[in-house]
């Protein structure tokens, strides 16, 4: 993670101040990152120098914004929601939003889960604000 000048930490560094949501966690397993991250490189595309450590894009970007999953080698992570949750998807669903919104984490997770076998435990959600750096 970066630390700000605030004393703050956020999950990505970017060219413009993009706010996301951030829901952190920690991945629960016996093995090591090193392996952890061998399985993640293979189901998931690694987004460079975003992040302090490794960001992984879970969802491909939309006009309903995108998923992406960091890591870091002491197992700490992070589900990231970049863009806008919302008009796309309740015009093509008779659901409300935060059913598609938990749906939609909830299958990113099941999948994280699935490719690097081991458990993803969610633990907080909270709004953030990209470290702005070139």
């Amino acid at each position: 993670m970066y630390e700000k000048a605030d004393g703050s930490r956020v999950w990505l560094k970017t060219h413009s101040r993009t706010p996301y949501l951030a829901i952190n966690g920690r991945l629960h397993t016996s093995e090591d990152y090193s392996t952890i991250r061998q399985r993640l490189l293979v189901a998931y595309e690694v987004i460079p120098n975003l992040s302090s450590e490794d960001a992984f894009l879970v969802e491909e970007p939309t006009e309903a914004g995108s998923l992406l999953f960091c890591a870091q080698a002491d197992l700490n992570c992070a589900v990231l929601l970049i863009g806008v949750l919302g008009q796309i998807e309740q015009a093509e669903s008779n659901e409300t939003l935060l059913p598609q919104f938990f749906k939609r984490v909830s299958d990113a997770v099941l999948s994280i889960q699935s490719s690097v076998r081991a458990n993803v435990q969610l633990q907080a959600i909270q709004c953030e604000l990209a470290m702005h750096g070139g």
